[in-house]
């Protein structure tokens, strides 16, 4: 730590590790700087996740499910803007995004091993931005906890399995805590203290928010105004209510109450952040958009996976069915005779 310049600290506690030490590779290893080396990353994860929404549900017997999914994300008009003019906030939709598609397998087949998948993007996903910390890991928490509460339910070793993938998590803490120092890592800390005064006995914040609160209409307007008006979230926040809501009755049968948690737990943050925590930022508008970036990704992946496979998911995992189907219809092996 102490051989780095202030400005890669700054740059590493800011980005965080992926964003940084990924363009940082071939810069390292074939020397030069090209413009298209911090770009490239964030346009090859952006396919990859529409390579893997299609894919991942193709294999498990629901294409059409993976199909909306990816029409879905390509729907979304900022999250497109940013995986093509290579923001972080991008790059950490992508890995939550990715981490939410194999939650969604989890939730419908509860198969640990989807599970582990899910906790080692959203592990990745913390390792972006210093907000990711906060929006992944309270993804992590709730897969966590949908894993516990499987394995107190009849299926022993699922929160153990799930919690090992997900084990790297203090390593990025501890590593991050070391480079820029720990209050660098959870600066959201500081900001909650400031406004929470009998928890922060005066703590003090500079910049925009440590200014005067604006009146709370005005930030309201101005957060439904990012919701349901301008365009930048596609139509996700008028469509993913009514999914959700047609999704409750099923939710013992689907496997979707851990995924609708954690889409809700970060609008929540969104919302907290937006018109509480930070809300000259909303009033200027030059984050209100952004914050909900990651709950419009992971609310089109869910609306996606609720209007296609119904409210009650579906019966079962199609790929075994078509598995068990293909066995029962088996030619008699050679050799035997038929009556």
């Amino acid at each position: 730590r102490d051989d780095w310049p202030a400005a890669a600290l700054g740059v590493l506690g800011m980005a965080g590790a992926v964003p940084t030490f990924v363009p940082a590779l071939p810069a390292a290893f074939f020397g030069g700087w090209d413009p298209f080396l911090p770009a490239y990353p964030v346009l090859a994860s952006f396919a990859a996740l529409l390579a893997l929404a299609i894919s991942l549900a193709s294999t498990r017997g629901a294409p059409e499910r993976g199909w909306a999914g990816a029409f879905g994300l390509v729907t979304l008009p900022f999250f497109v803007y940013h995986a093509t003019s290579t923001y972080a906030d991008a790059v950490l939709a992508v890995y939550l995004a990715a981490g939410f598609l194999f939650h969604l397998e989890y939730g419908r087949g509860g198969d640990a091993a989807d599970g582990m998948r899910a906790a080692l993007l959203l592990v990745a996903a913390a390792m972006v931005k210093r907000e990711g910390l906060l929006i992944a890991g309270t993804a992590l928490a709730v897969l966590l906890g949908q894993a516990a509460w499987r394995s107190a339910r009849g299926r022993p070793g699922q929160l153990r399995r799930v919690a090992l993938a997900a084990s790297p998590l203090l390593l990025v803490v501890a590593g991050m805590g070391l480079a820029v120092g720990f209050r660098q890592v959870v600066p959201f800390l500081d900001l909650f203290l400031a406004r929470w005064s009998p928890l922060g006995g005066g703590a003090q914040v500079s910049g925009p928010a440590a200014a005067s609160a604006p009146p709370p209409g005005s930030v309201l307007r101005v957060f439904r105004y990012a919701l349901l008006e301008s365009g930048n979230a596609g139509l996700v926040f008028w469509i993913l209510p009514v999914a959700a809501l047609v999704a409750l009755p099923g939710l013992r049968t689907s496997g979707l109450g851990g995924p609708l948690l954690t889409v809700a737990a970060l609008f929540a943050e969104a919302t907290v952040g937006a018109l509480w925590l930070v809300p000259e930022f909303t009033l200027n508008q030059t984050t209100v958009h952004r914050s909900l970036l990651a709950t419009s990704v992971l609310g089109v992946l869910l609306s996606a996976a609720i209007l296609v496979d119904g409210p009650q998911g579906p019966p079962v995992p199609l790929a075994r069915a078509a598995t068990g189907a293909s066995r029962a219809v088996a030619p008699p092996a050679r050799g035997r005779r038929r009556r």
